[in-house]
């Protein structure tokens, strides 16, 4: 994944976090697979970043809980030295 691809997916969930009803549901469905229930298959996210940053990156992105991403101090993220 580049770098302009990981932003286009930021940006994304923030026009997501801003909307309501249908328009919501349909933009995340290109956020994440719904899954199938009767097939056994489980809703999973689209994008796949490296293993430490992808629980990071469902919770906030994907999951578009830009609020909740917001409210972390930026001294309690963990960053790449």
């Amino acid at each position: 994944m580049t770098a302009t691809s990981y932003y286009i997916d930021d940006s994304f969930s923030v026009l997501v976090s801003n909307l309501t009803g249908k328009a919501r549901e349909a933009c995340n469905a290109l956020l994440q697979e719904s899954g199938n229930i009767l097939a056994g298959i489980p809703a999973r996210p689209r994008i796949h970043l490296r293993q430490r940053d992808q629980a990071f990156f469902n919770k906030y992105i994907q999951e578009v809980q830009i609020p909740s991403l917001i409210s972390i101090a930026a001294t309690a993220l963990s960053t790449e030295v």
